[in-house]
């Protein structure tokens, strides 16, 4: 009798456990919270693929620099630390610089991308487990 007790005790945890994980995980990747001096930069979803529990979904985007096209660039000090931050932290982050020739792996330390010397418009790309989302900044 204590072991048809203790195996309906299981199914019960189990299907309360699947339920939890399956609502409890969304449907999308978190995107990052990226700030200058305090501020929010808009950050855009670019390409994904993300798996949860009960499904895997790929999402395609154009290609960064395409992506963030018309929308306004941030403006940033030539130098400027840039803040990314995650609720979902991924077990490596990395941060690519869009040029012409395509992207380049930038340097990331702590959480922080320092933005180039040089004035201009760039357009970066953050990966992290999976996680994509472009940035468009512009350095004055």
């Amino acid at each position: 009798m204590n072991y048809k007790r203790i195996i309906l005790v299981l199914i019960i945890f189990s299907i309360g456990f699947l339920a939890f994980v399956t609502l409890s995980t969304p449907d999308k990747p978190p995107m990052p919270k990226v700030t200058y001096q305090n501020e929010p930069i808009e950050v855009l979803q670019g390409s994904y693929g993300w798996e949860t529990f009960t499904k895997s979904v790929q999402a395609d985007s154009p290609i960064p620099p395409e992506l963030v096209e018309n929308i306004t660039p941030t403006t940033v000090a030539p130098q400027g630390n840039l803040k990314i931050k995650f609720d979902y932290k991924p077990n490596n982050v990395d941060v690519l610089l869009w040029t012409e020739a395509g992207p380049l792996k930038y340097n990331i330390d702590h959480n922080t991308v320092i933005m180039p010397e040089d004035e201009g418009i760039y357009v970066f790309e953050i990966r992290g487990n999976g996680i994509r989302a472009n940035q468009y900044m512009h350095s004055r």
